[in-house]
């Protein structure tokens, strides 16, 4: 008998997910390396597909707070209540009744 191999599948959020930002220095997408303010941060997943022309970058969050950043060469001010990331920039948050 033969086993059935097993093969392992990153986790990918669904909308309703609720998430924490953990940002990547992988990530090619260089203004989230200007708005270090967002690592961290959590939020809700609000809306996946093509959402944005950064490629991979898919999963829309809405976040708890309003996160106030200073992004770009000149540090401009800028809020953010939500924002796109790639799967891998995301890790579940468990909620209640979930293991």
């Amino acid at each position: 008998m033969t086993a059935t191999p097993v093969y392992w599948e990153p986790w990918t959020p669904a909308v309703g997910d609720r998430v924490r930002v953990r940002l990547s220095a992988e990530c090619p997408v260089t203004w989230t390396h200007d708005a270090p303010e967002l690592d961290g941060v959590t939020g809700w997943v609000r809306e996946t597909g093509p959402l944005h022309h950064f490629a991979g970058h898919e999963y829309y969050v809405e976040f708890d707070r309003r996160v106030p950043c200073r992004r770009g060469p000149k540090r401009l001010a800028d809020v953010y209540y939500g924002c796109v990331f790639a799967a891998i920039e995301l890790e579940p948050i468990l909620t209640d009744g979930e293991s």
